[in-house]
Order: structure tokens, then sequence, then C-alpha cells
């Protein structure tokens, strides 16, 4: 599996990283994960790369999370998408997109990326 984690704030990228690396270990479960600080960063490297999942915040700088989808999805509509932010005022947006999951990053566990 080919995860891209594309969010400005590196301290909350690593974060995930090492959750997705830990259920990767428990389980047995080969997964890549590739890193991204900006939604055109990681729209750039689809020309070279497909990703089963992607992580991405809602509030970046340049293209936000929700512009970074709507682009994703133009080139792979199969990407499953979470989003990941601080603020519930973008949920709706999020589920016109048909999103994977939503998830507010003041809950961001373990145990929440486990489930997903």
């Amino acid at each position: 599996m080919n995860i891209a984690i594309i969010d400005d704030n590196k301290p909350e990228s690593d974060l995930l990283i090492r959750f997705i690396d830990e259920y990767s270990e428990t389980y047995s479960f080969e997964i890549k994960t590739s890193s991204f600080l900006s939604g055109e960063d990681f729209l750039s490297s689809l020309s070279t790369s497909i990703y089963s999942m992607a992580f991405m915040d809602i509030f970046m700088k340049g293209m936000d999370g929700i512009q970074t989808a709507e682009h994703l999805w133009e080139k792979d509509p199969q990407c499953l998408v979470v989003f990941l932010t601080v603020s519930q005022d973008h949920i709706w947006e999020a589920a016109r997109l048909h999103c994977f999951d939503y998830i507010d990053k003041k809950t961001l566990t373990r145990a929440r990326i486990f489930h997903v």
C-alpha cells in the first residue's frame, strides 16, 4: 500500500508516519509512506506515483486540502482521502467530495489511525 501524507506541519506529519509505521509492523502489512508539505508538491508527484490513500490537512499555505483533493480525484478517483483538520468547519465540503474519513487533529491517536 502506498500512502501520501500532505500536511505543512512537519511534526504532525511525522506523528502520523510513526502511527502508520507501527500499524505496518504490528500487522506485517507493507506500507510505503511519502510526505509532502504542500498540495502542489503532492500533485506534482502524481506523474510518477499512485497512492491508495492520502491523509490530507485542510488548512495549508497555497492550495488547501479541499482544492488538492479535487485535483487528485481528477487524476485518480480511486484514491481514498482522509482529511485532517483542527476545525469541523469544512466537514460538509469534505462530505461533498466523498472523503473516506474526516479526523479532527485533536483526536489524532494511534488507535484512531489503526481504525482508519
